[in-house]
């Protein structure tokens, strides 16, 4: 209950900051600062929880095995909770140092970019940010902090290589951050890419590599190795989910209502190029909406709504527009985070009221074992 009436609190103040310009700079700064503390000291308990205690643990005694640990495939993620581990730091001592860096990444770029730094922090608890990965998936929430860090910090001032050293230390941590290498490409070609040339250029790619893989490889499969077979099935004939994309197309709908009030040609180059990512990352889901990595990428890209979305609301200069954005940024935020609380609460919690959703303290782990379902594994 205490993330709903988070967000509700977060909602009120973004409204009221937005609408009477009475909650200054710098106290929405000391807003954010008790926020991310509030998060930093809280233990996360949610479906992935078990999994990394269980990883934590299991690590080879030797420093370098650990790098090549389940098949290599995260091995700086192996390697820095094999640091914490020699340094004597049980998980729950890791998930906070990696918790620290998450929000240190985080709230530098809203301190420095957002155009409403409540609105951004009301997204961040609401979008399923903070109640799905900063939560649960810990690999991924430290990727999509290092890719909203570099992005902001480094891709928008064409500092490509630099941005690109943050993003192969990222593919090592997760494989979704592959789908961000990209982005450069499409920065340096902003102008070609929102050209018509380039709209029929990216409608003709989407349309071949949809075909291609829902289509063409089903065609192809005899001659397909066995090995990769089974794993192309496993992934094709996965049933689509509804929720989610319904959930894409109601944000890339919400991007083009914005663009109702202002042409996409009068923004500045940033903002231009968020909601071509944001393009990137719809197209991404809808060419791969079968396979079950295709909401992470998703998820990961669109990490820059933190910014993106605060700085198309205060360009809205029609007080009903700016009314009917705020009731939906609040009904669809809210939704999202009231589902996502009482999956979790239902699933992995001995309680699964979400009045009685609690917050578990770093201070007090073992109060983790009264409340959420560890099975066999132990926090040590």
């Amino acid at each position: 209950m205490y993330v709903i009436l988070l967000y509700c609190i977060l909602s009120v103040l973004t409204f009221y900051s937005l609408f009477t310009n009475k909650i200054s700079r710098r106290t929405q700064s000391y807003i954010m600062l008790a926020v991310a503390l509030f998060a930093l000291f809280r233990f996360s308990l949610g479906p992935d929880t078990r999994t990394y205690c269980k990883l934590f643990n299991e690590l080879p005694l030797e420093f370098a095995a650990s790098y090549d640990y389940y098949n290599a495939r995260f091995p700086l993620f192996s390697v820095l909770m094999k640091t914490a581990s020699v340094q004597g730091l049980d998980y729950a001592a890791f998930q906070f140092c990696s918790n620290l860096v998450v929000l240190m990444l985080i709230c530098a770029i809203i301190y420095k970019k957002s155009e409403n730094i409540l609105m951004s922090l009301m997204l961040f608890i609401g979008s399923g940010v903070f109640q799905v990965y900063f939560t649960s998936a810990a690999r991924q929430m430290l990727c999509m902090a290092i890719f909203f860090f570099a992005f902001y910090k480094y891709l928008l001032n064409k500092k490509y290589w630099v941005y690109y050293l943050f993003m192969i230390l990222a593919f090592y941590i997760h494989e979704a951050s592959l789908f961000t290498l990209v982005l450069p490409i499409l920065h340096a070609g902003l102008s070609y890419f929102t050209s018509k040339h380039g709209k029929i250029l990216i409608g003709t790619f989407w349309v071949i590599a949809f075909l291609g893989l829902n289509v063409g490889i089903q065609l192809l499969m005899p001659a397909i190795p066995m090995y990769w077979q089974t794993y192309l099935q496993a992934c094709m004939n996965r049933p689509i989910s509804i929720a989610g994309l319904g959930l894409q197309v109601v944000l890339m709908g919400m991007i083009l209502w914005f663009l109702r009030y202002e042409s996409f040609e009068s923004l500045p180059e940033s903002l231009r190029f968020q909601i071509l990512v944001c393009v990137y990352s719809f197209a991404i889901y809808t060419i791969f909406v079968r396979m079950p990595l295709s909401s992470r990428v998703c998820d990961y890209l669109n990490m820059i709504h933190l910014i993106l979305i605060p700085s198309l609301v205060v360009r809205l200069k029609q007080p009903k527009a700016l009314k009917l954005a705020c009731i939906g940024l609040f009904a669809l935020n809210g939704v999202l985070l009231y589902v996502d609380v009482r999956d979790t609460a239902r699933a992995h919690y001995f309680d699964s009221s979400i009045m009685h959703y609690p917050y578990v303290s770093i201070f007090d782990v073992d109060r983790a074992y009264e409340v959420y379902d560890f099975g066999d594994h132990r926090i040590r």
